[in-house]
């Protein structure tokens, strides 16, 4: 991912009303793939060491809250969702304090790096096929998030 589309990131959250969390340190990142067993696309790692989602609990004055790393959870460990399927599907924004989700595949397969409209337990849709688009659509236009 370029540093010029994570630095829109970064000032369309804070002209949301969000303050960017700040990057974590590469060993910070490294030790997350490893406890999860994982291995995150590079335009992934690039944003967790740039701007690493939103200090703010609330979100954005949209209500979307990008999660910072420390955050980041496996879809089966969120609640109200099915616990032990689609472990490698982590939840990286939350809508509407919860109302629905977006996850990430972090599985190496053909979804590596999509992402999910969660709407629900059994309600999953692949929605973008990398986290790169997510953002430009979110930078773009929040509303058309909501698909």
């Amino acid at each position: 991912m370029n540093s010029d589309l994570l630095s829109t990131l970064a000032l369309t959250f804070k002209a949301r009303g969000a303050k960017p969390a700040g990057g974590v340190d590469l060993a910070t990142l490294q030790g997350f793939e490893a406890q999860h067993g994982v291995n995150m696309p590079d335009e992934l790692r690039a944003y967790f060491l740039t701007v690493n989602g939103m200090v703010d609990s609330n979100g954005d004055s949209e209500l979307y809250l990008f999660l910072p790393l420390k955050d980041l959870r496996p879809r089966s460990e969120t609640p109200g969702l099915p616990s032990g399927r689609n472990d490698r599907l982590f939840i990286i924004v939350d809508y509407m304090i919860s109302s629905w989700f977006y996850a990430i595949d972090l599985n190496e397969g053909p979804t590596w790096g999509a992402v999910f409209w969660d709407v629900g337990p059994d309600d999953l849709h692949l929605q973008w096929p990398s986290f790169a688009e997510f953002i430009t659509d979110y930078i773009r236009h929040p509303d058309g998030l909501l698909r």
